[in-house]
């Protein structure tokens, strides 16, 4: 899903990056924007939050441990952080769709923009996500009017279990969303 063959191909577009905050992926964060940065200085930074939550708190909480990256490293003003509904992913996609059709209308003056999404949170958030990209991929439009919109991955190097009946009691409480 890179979008128009390859996202940083051309360098004469902006990129609107949208990264997918969740909890403890700060080093893949700072990865994915140190990747967008050296192929293209984002025009703006996005982020997206999880709300309505599970946790009521969770998008607060979420703020404050990225507070220094969001506001001191990025730069990000406050009215730039998008909040979508953690637990359905078509309302996400619906939001982000709509977001990433006014920003490429908006900056049409000089020729439009590139999409970059990255999700660093929830199964749930990654499939509206992967949808809005799939979308555009597929759309049949003017190709002139063609948004290039791809997803930055960062894996995890490895996952590490530290506390096992932590997350014994966290599989008893997990539950299914449909």
């Amino acid at each position: 899903f890179m979008g128009q063959s390859d996202l940083f191909a051309e360098e004469d577009k902006p990129i609107i990056w949208f990264p997918f905050v969740g909890e403890d992926k700060e080093s893949q964060i700072k990865k994915a924007q140190e990747h967008v940065i050296k192929h293209s200085r984002p025009l703006e930074i996005c982020p997206v939050l999880p709300f309505p939550s599970k946790k009521l708190r969770r998008s607060d909480s979420l703020i404050s441990e990225y507070h220094k990256w969001l506001f001191d490293d990025s730069l990000i003003s406050a009215k730039d952080i998008m909040y979508v509904p953690e637990q359905n992913p078509f309302e996400t996609y619906i939001k982000l769709n709509q977001v990433i059709r006014n920003y490429d209308r908006s900056l049409q003056a000089i020729g439009g923009c590139k999409i970059v999404i990255s999700n660093f949170s929830s199964k749930l958030l990654s499939l509206g996500a992967i949808l809005t990209a799939y979308e555009f991929k597929t759309a049949e439009i003017d190709e002139s009017k063609k948004i290039g919109v791809g997803i930055l991955n960062v894996p995890s190097e490895e996952y590490i279990i530290s506390d096992v009946k932590e997350m014994k009691r966290l599989k008893t409480e997990s539950q299914s969303f449909l």
